[in-house]
This record gives C-alpha cells, structure tokens and sequence, in this order.
C-alpha cells in the first residue's frame, strides 16, 4: 500500500509548527540504529527556534559511555598481550622477576583457558575421527548388500566400458 503524496507548504499556524517539529524531533533522534546496523559513527545537531542551546545525538554522556567502553576493550586486549609476551619470555629462559603477584595469577587464568580449549578440540577430534572409523569400519547395511548384489550381477564394470579413443 503507498502513502499519498505529502505537499510541502510552510505551515502557517506557530502552533502547528511547533508541534510538528516536536514530533519530527524525537522521531529524527531515535534514528540511532543506523550506528549498530551500519557500524558507523553518527551524529546529529539540531537547531530550534525555541531554544537558545541545540539539541545533539548522541548526547555528551552517551558519548563518553562508548569511549569507556572502547579503553576498556582496548586495555584488556593490552593486558593478555602484555601476559603472553611474559609468558614468551619466560619459555625463552629469562625470569619473571618483574610480575606482581596479580600477573601471576592472570597468567594461571589465561593458560586454564587455553588448556580447557585445547581440550575440547581433542576431544572433538577424537569424536570425528571414531565417527569416520566407524562409517569406514562398519558392515554393509541391508539397502548396501542389495546395492553390491545388483553390482555383481551386471556383467560389466566401469573399467569394461569403451571410450572414444578405443
């Protein structure tokens, strides 16, 4: 179903003006999911002439949320590399003199986590692999038995077959 065509006019009743900008407004300023769906950075500033301060989207606080949360990221992507350069170090023979109890700890958690991965991809290994022994290993079913009894009754094979440059 299409809408029917909206004329553009100058509205002349303030009221009316005024009321229709609200609405366009808060609707203008909801537009914030074109930031999670398009991974973009947006912004809005939008005038009025009603107010002597312009309204902005995202507002100060919401913006300085999202950067907290960036560092954040950002430092604890720093703190396992600054782990696993230590725990290189240390299998190239130089000491961990340096590390505080805490970094001690962190390293014992980022190891756990690794073995426990390195675990379940053995073990889904290991159910692949007795899977594909089993079909390789497994006896003809029924439907398989008919299918080889028909093979051996026709008189010749694929290798019978003549080709073109015979």
């Amino acid at each position: 179903m299409t809408r029917k065509k909206v004329k553009l006019a100058f509205m002349m009743n303030n009221s009316s003006q005024k009321a229709t900008f609200r609405k366009k407004r808060k609707g203008f300023m909801k537009k914030y999911e074109i930031n999670k769906l398009c991974d973009v950075l947006t912004c809005a500033i939008m005038y009025s002439p009603n107010k002597s301060q312009p309204d902005a989207w995202p507002d100060h606080s919401e913006m300085v949320e999202m950067e907290l949360e960036k560092v954040n990221k950002l430092e604890k992507g720093n703190r396992e590399l600054e782990i696993w350069m230590a725990m290189n170090h240390f299998i190239a023979g130089k000491p961990l003199n340096d590390l505080q109890f805490t970094d001690l700890k962190e390293m014992r958690r980022m190891i756990e986590e690794k073995l426990k991965e390195f675990e379940a991809n053995i073990k889904s290994w290991k159910e692949e692999l007795a899977k594909m022994n089993q079909l390789l290993g497994a006896q003809p079913t029924v439907a398989g038995e008919k299918i080889q009894n028909v093979m051996q009754m026709v008189p010749w094979s694929m290798w019978d077959v003549p080709t073109k440059s015979s």
